[in-house]
């Protein structure tokens, strides 16, 4: 089932969250941002991310981008100071098979949608998009 959810509208849409899914694979290009998600039973709160579709345990989530270059930055911890510091938003598709990237929450805006991953540490992703279409197989 495909569900498209547009934040250029007057009133925001609430997007169904994945909560702990890990992310397989991300595909980027100018007019994308794509998400594989495997849903691995690691989110222990009982409740399905969607009412519509409650026995998918695969999703793919595809971000209309309105600017192909978005934001991405990492908390660590430096001789300055913590925080969040900007990395490099391309090291994010090639995804290191020893350590799982898991999706875990995002806040949604109009044109845009941050979403927060973990993966050895806290990711945030600031993106201006036009709409989110979830696939849930």
């Amino acid at each position: 089932m495909i569900k498209k959810y547009y934040l250029n509208t007057e009133s925001l849409p609430v997007i169904p969250t994945p909560h702990d899914w890990v992310i397989n694979k991300i595909e980027a290009n100018s007019e994308f941002l794509i998400f594989y998600l495997e849903d691995t039973g690691i989110n222990y709160n009982g409740e399905p991310p969607h009412d519509f579709a409650p026995n998918s345990k695969s999703l793919i989530m595809r971000l209309h981008l309105e600017d192909p270059v978005f934001e991405a930055y990492k908390w660590k911890k430096s001789v300055s100071g913590k925080g969040f510091f900007e990395i490099d938003a391309n090291k994010l598709l090639a995804i290191p098979k020893k350590h799982t990237l898991e999706y875990l929450y995002h806040y949604v805006g109009y044109n845009t949608i941050i979403i927060k991953l973990y993966q050895l540490g806290h990711i945030l992703l600031d993106i201006s998009a036009d709409y989110v279409e979830l696939e849930w197989l």
